[in-house]
């Protein structure tokens, strides 16, 4: 993957080319192509090389995320959004997939499913399993007196945008004390 780097895609492109003439049913050779052609910006043929490379191996979730880089791109979010969230789901700790399946769900107005995304991939990022994460959305809801599931900038709102993994740790466990509770 490091001829993949944008000064040397044509040459990667090249490369990965020979090396899948040579091992045609190597999957990571298609998906290393695909990931040339899309730093080069030929989306269609990165797509057909990811697409290549995911019927050798349908469990590659870095295929399917750059897969779905080329289909957003195409505006095929559709197909895009079922990329995202395959990718997500073949690598629990992706943010990133799970970030692009939210941005993706919401483009096509899903809502609910692009606020499930957020939620995942913000518990990716400060890794906490969903179901912990929303137990402490839950608790943080009630704290504030507010549904902050509904709100468009949850992490604003909390006042936690610039927060890291602790501090988002120390925040849910805060509101999960007995003390705050007491009004």
């Amino acid at each position: 993957l490091a001829l993949a780097r944008q000064e040397h895609a044509e040459e990667a492109v090249t490369s990965y080319e020979k090396a899948i003439e040579q091992r045609p049913d190597y999957p990571e050779a298609y998906d290393s192509l695909g990931v040339a052609l899309l730093r080069l910006e030929r989306m269609t043929e990165a797509a057909e090389a990811l697409e290549k490379s995911l019927s050798l191996d349908p469990a590659s979730a870095d295929a399917w995320f750059n897969l779905g880089l080329c289909l957003t791109d195409q505006k095929q979010y559709e197909r895009a959004r079922e990329a995202y969230e395959k990718a997500a789901a073949l690598d629990p700790a992706s943010a990133k997939a799970a970030y692009n399946w939210a941005k993706t769900a919401a483009r096509l107005d899903r809502d609910d499913e692009a606020a499930t995304a957020y939620r995942e991939a913000i518990g990716r990022l400060a890794a906490v399993p969903t179901p912990v994460l929303t137990a402490c959305l839950t608790l943080l809801a009630t704290a504030y007196g507010r549904d902050l599931r509904a709100d468009n900038f949850l992490l604003d709102s909390l006042g936690v945008a610039g927060a890291d993994a602790a501090g988002l740790l120390a925040r849910c466990a805060a509101a999960a004390s007995p003390a705050s509770r007491v009004r």
